[in-house]
């Protein structure tokens, strides 16, 4: 037992317990998130990606190495259960991760503005992580950038600029929708389950201060 600046006996291990156990099930929750999306997008046929807001999600809520962790994981379980091709793109959603890790630390998702800014941020770097592997296997990857590439590859383009291009247009446009859904989601919680997450991961930073206080 440990005592706090009042002299109040503290379970230091209770709350570590309670804090991991929080951890664990933030990320099976984003990691079900994830695959939701990703099974979404390949049956509805979408021409975007949203299998990346289980990852955006825990990371806000309970910092970057559990965002990171929970991309590996979706990655694995996503070639396993989805679409093989998902585990040549595993430094995607890792990246994905960082990103949001940023935005989160420097508050980005506290207005409907930043977020869209930081988005679009993220759908570059998304965008240039996922191109080499689209130029790998030849422009086609059974994902949904390949009708883009099949069109840019028609037009003339090389392999080079269609994998880019593709890529660059797409990634941008679904991490703002990815992004503005998760702000949603979050903002949504009731607040005895914001001040759950308040001190855990970049929450605080990026929610009115309104929000944690109590009824």
């Amino acid at each position: 037992m440990k005592q706090d600046q009042k002299g109040i006996a503290v379970d230091s291990a209770g709350k570590e317990k309670e804090k991991n156990v929080l951890v664990m099930a933030t990320m099976t929750v984003g990691l079900l998130l994830n695959h939701a999306g990703g099974v979404v997008t390949l049956y509805a046929k979408l021409p975007l990606f949203l299998d990346n807001m289980g990852t955006i999600l825990v990371t806000i809520l309970v910092g970057l190495p559990a965002g990171v962790i929970t991309s590996i994981l979706s990655s694995l379980l996503g070639a396993w259960f989805i679409n093989p091709m998902i585990i040549y793109y595993t430094c995607t959603p890792i990246a994905i991760a960082l990103c949001a890790g940023w935005m989160a630390k420097k508050g980005y998702f506290r207005s409907v503005p930043r977020t869209i800014g930081g988005a679009i941020v993220m759908g570059v770097v998304s965008g240039a992580s996922a191109a080499p592997v689209v130029i790998l296997f030849g422009g086609f990857t059974g994902t949904c950038t390949d009708v883009s590439t099949a069109l840019l590859l028609a037009a003339g383009q090389s392999l080079f600029t269609s994998a880019f291009l593709s890529n660059f247009v797409n990634e941008p446009f679904d991490k703002i929708i990815q992004c503005l859904l998760v702000v949603w989601i979050i903002r949504g919680f009731p607040k005895a389950l914001q001040t759950r997450f308040a001190n855990s991961g970049y929450l605080i930073k990026n929610m009115k201060k309104e929000c944690f206080l109590g009824p």
